[in-house]
C-alpha cells in the first residue's frame, strides 16, 4: 500500500475518473485487508448530491491526528475501497471527486473523523460507514484536523479569494453536518456489494 504523496501527480492533474471498467487490484499478501466507506455528499451552496470516487484514510495511533494518509484504490457505485490495507485502526479524513473540470477535496472534521475511525484486521474486511453529509465551499471554518490533513491530502496552498478559486485546478470544501449508518443492515449491505465487486479478484475469502 503507497502512501498518498506518490499519486501527487495524478492529484495535482485532477484524475479523478470513474473506475469503471478498471481492474481491481489483487491481494497482495495474506495479511493484507479491505477497508470500505460510503460516502453521499449535498451541496449546501447548490443542492446537488455528489458520490466521491476517491477517499483518503489516516491510519490512527494516538487521537485522530496521523501523518499516515492513504489514497483509496478501487470504487464502484457508491462504495470506495482501500485494499491491500495493513492491519490497523483507520479512519476517512477527506474524500475527493471530478466536477466541472476541477477536483473537489471536502474535508472532514474530527467529529466524523471518530465517527468513520473502524479497526482493519489481518486478512479480514471492515466498514467504516455510510457517510451522509453535507457540505460548505472553502476551508475558512476548518477545525484542526481538516488543517491537518488538508496540507497532507493536497500539499498545495489553500486559495480562498473568489479569482483564485475560479482559475484554480481545485476546489476545497468542508463538511459541516453528517451521519455514520454502521448498522447491521447497512453493514450487510456493504458485504453483498463488496462480494459481487471484489470476490472474482481474490478477496472473497475476506468477507463474512
Amino acid at each position: 500500500m503507497e502512501d498518498v504523496r506518490n499519486h501527487l501527480p495524478a492529484l495535482l492533474l485532477g484524475l479523478f475518473g470513474a473506475c469503471k471498467g478498471v481492474p481491481v487490484p489483487p491481494p497482495s499478501g495474506a495479511e493484507n485487508a479491505l477497508l470500505g466507506i460510503q460516502v453521499r455528499i449535498v451541496s449546501f451552496e447548490t443542492g446537488k448530491t455528489f458520490y466521491p470516487n476517491r477517499v483518503w484514510f489516516a491510519r490512527i495511533e494516538k487521537g485522530t491526528e496521523s501523518t499516515q494518509v492513504f489514497e483509496s484504490s478501487y470504487a464502484r457505485g457508491q462504495t470506495v475501497y482501500l485494499l491491500n490495507a495493513a492491519p490497523g485502526r483507520y479512519a476517512a479524513v477527506a474524500v475527493g471527486e471530478l466536477v466541472d473540470g476541477k477536483t473537489d477535496f471536502t474535508y472532514l472534521p474530527k467529529e466524523c473523523i471518530r465517527a468513520t475511525e473502524v479497526t482493519v484486521e489481518a486478512g479480514k474486511s471492515a466498514f467504516a460507514g455510510m457517510l451522509a453529509a453535507k457540505r460548505r465551499v472553502g476551508l475558512a471554518d476548518r477545525d484542526e484536523s481538516m488543517a491537518h490533513y488538508s496540507g497532507l491530502v493536497n500539499p498545495l496552498p489553500a486559495r480562498e479569494s473568489a479569482l483564485s478559486i475560479l482559475f484554480a485546478r481545485y476546489r476545497n470544501h468542508h463538511v459541516f453536518d453528517f451521519t455514520v449508518d454502521r448498522s447491521p443492515e447497512r453493514t450487510g449491505r456493504f458485504h453483498a456489494e463488496a462480494e459481487k465487486h471484489l470476490a472474482k479478484a481474490g478477496w472473497g475469502d475476506r468477507l463474512p
